[in-house]
């Protein structure tokens, strides 16, 4: 905890001055200053680990095993949600959030040694850029939805080659590629319920203009997405709830088509 000292060049550029004597306090609120701006990592911890000669996994791995400990690290892999990790739940936190939450943290938890009843324990800190807490099994995996499902199966072999042959003009590409994308989140587990054959923005190309007819007739609407969808066959039931379920915008209207399908499905 004691003993360090901290130099420093600002005086002159060519010689380090020594400024004062160091604690633990000092070096881990330099340490930790800006650290998530300028996507700096930053470890703390203690033991008898040689950092000069061990495997910085191995010296990663000793310190998470360390307790009290404190890690951050983004929540999920391109997420602007961070995670704070200690004991119990993961607390998720907006990016903009995390300087702070971290500085306050190193503050707290290393305040300036004193002998005597001001004694304090201290507590490992991990803060990790290049890793996020799914990827460590600390978050349960974001469940797959929508455009998600379908970025998931875009690279499956026979999704992609259906893709590639998808032609507006031929009705029997659609089609294909309905069901090779259906096939694919049977394979991947996905229930039949959460399946979907189109991205968001076609959904919403496909509901926008019969949501907004003016006057609006829910069952003039309905068949008249219908005829739309007859090139996808069977599927074309599947494609409707999918964009009844998905649409992004709340229309009033959409709920009275929700329900004429659902009348014409009894």
């Amino acid at each position: 905890m004691l003993g360090w000292a901290e130099h420093t060049l600002e005086d002159n550029p060519r010689y380090f001055r020594r400024r004062r004597g160091g604690q633990l306090c000092q070096l881990a609120g330099a340490a930790a200053a800006g650290a998530i701006v300028c996507g700096t990592d930053l470890t703390i911890g203690w033991g008898s680990v040689d950092l000069w000669t061990t495997p910085l996994d191995e010296v990663e791995a000793h310190v998470r095993a360390l307790r009290p400990s404190v890690m951050f690290l983004p929540a999920r892999p391109k997420s602007d949600d961070w995670a704070i990790i200690s004991l119990g739940e993961p607390e998720i936190v907006s990016r903009a959030a995390v300087q702070r939450r971290l500085d306050d943290l190193v503050a707290q938890s290393y305040p300036e040694w004193r002998h005597g009843p001001s004694s304090w324990t201290c507590t490992a800190l991990l803060v990790r850029h290049g890793k996020s807490a799914e990827e460590f099994g600390l978050v349960e995996p974001e469940p797959l939805v929508g455009d998600a499902i379908l970025g998931a199966i875009a690279n499956d072999p026979e999704v992609h080659a259906a893709f590639v042959r998808e032609d507006p003009a031929l009705p029997e590409t659609a089609y294909e590629l309905a069901r090779q994308r259906l096939l694919a989140q049977e394979r991947l587990g996905i229930p039949p319920e959460n399946r979907v054959v189109l991205f968001s923005g076609q959904v919403e190309g496909l509901l926008t203009f019969p949501l907004t007819r003016s006057p609006f007739d829910p069952d003039a609407a309905l068949a008249l997405l219908r005829r739309q969808l007859r090139p996808y066959r069977e599927f074309a039931e599947v494609v409707l709830q999918q964009a009844l379920r998905d649409f992004p915008v709340r229309y009033v209207t959409l709920e009275q088509l929700r329900e004429a399908a659902r009348a014409s499905a009894v």
